[in-house]
């Protein structure tokens, strides 16, 4: 890319960041309300994994087509039914057990299995068939289940970073309730309680299809919460383009994430935020991006509240 190039993005992509109800979090406060968003968390999982087991328990050479199967025999069908049926107690308990595993590793500073394999270089390795159709299949699963909280992951990351007390660090931030960490949760605990490479890989598969729409609306319901606590309110972004210029192109959630942030942390320092000018419609034209909430509940007062 030219230098004429960066220049011309750099005088089209302009931010407008409106943020309302910045404050501090303190370390009491913020223990609360992680202890509120694992609860809701849980609670979202527990019901969305033992629907998928009823699932996977019932599976014939018939039925599988909603779940996006990768299975080739009948015989395989049936084999993954039944190991389901054996282990079916200790999905979910497993499963809260590798997320809060990897929850807490991430406050203290470890990012997630994923995260780290995404920083060494990538390794190839000689698969049959069987093994590469199961891997595309489960990395299709994982895709989808990504793209499924881009709407979210936004004000989602913006927040959970506030409640973790984390400054900004000028890299992507690695959200604790990503998908990446649902993945990570559910891969170890498919590994762990079938070893066999033909099993853990089509029953993971299946398990991230079928939690993949609560995982949307979990992200949703995290994002209402922390709302309802005071975590940021009010976010708005937007997009400016200079006159004469192109359309700006829509900036995606990880760039509108990471400006967010350095204009913020510039503004904490004394720098100024860059607002809207007050010339005529004529001299600028805006592209608008902005997320915004229903008005705060009290529903989640008494129902996502843990009792301790």
């Amino acid at each position: 890319m030219s230098t004429d190039t960066i220049h011309e993005r750099t005088e089209r992509d302009r931010l407008v960041v409106n943020v309302e109800g910045t404050r501090d979090i303190g370390p009491a406060e913020s223990e609360g309300l992680l202890r509120e968003c694992l609860v809701l968390t849980h609670k979202r999982f527990d019901a969305a994994i033992w629907r998928a087991i009823e699932r996977l328990q019932a599976l014939s050479p018939g039925n599988d087509d909603e779940l996006g199967s990768s299975l080739s025999t009948s015989e395989l069908v049936h084999e993954l039914a039944h190991a389901v049926a054996n282990k079916r107690p200790m999905v979910v308990p497993r499963f809260k057990a590798h997320f809060d595993e990897a929850f807490q590793r991430r406050r203290e500073g470890t990012p997630s299995l994923r995260g780290q394999r995404k920083k060494n270089t990538f390794e190839l390795a000689i698969v049959d068939h069987g093994d590469h159709r199961a891997q595309v299949s489960l990395s299709g699963a994982v895709q989808a289940m990504r793209e499924v909280t881009l709407d979210e992951a936004f004000s989602l990351d913006f927040r959970v970073r506030m409640v973790l007390r984390e400054a900004p660090t000028g890299s992507p931030f690695d959200n604790p309730w990503s998908a990446d960490y649902v993945c990570d949760a559910f891969g170890s605990t498919c590994r762990e309680l079938w070893p066999q490479g033909d099993l853990w890989r089509p029953i993971m598969e299946r398990l991230i299809r079928a939690t993949t729409p609560q995982v949307g609306e979990l992200h949703r319901e995290l994002n209402l919460l922390l709302q309802d606590r005071d975590v940021l309110p009010t976010l708005r972004v937007r997009a400016r383009a200079r006159r004469g210029s192109r359309e700006p192109e829509p900036l995606g959630s990880q760039a509108l994430f990471d400006t967010l942030v350095q204009m913020l942390d510039g503004n904490a320092a004394g720098a100024p935020i860059l607002r809207p000018s007050t010339s005529s419609a004529a001299s600028s034209t805006m592209f608008s991006m902005t997320r915004t909430y229903p008005m705060r509940s009290s529903r989640y007062s008494a129902a996502c509240r843990p009792r301790f």
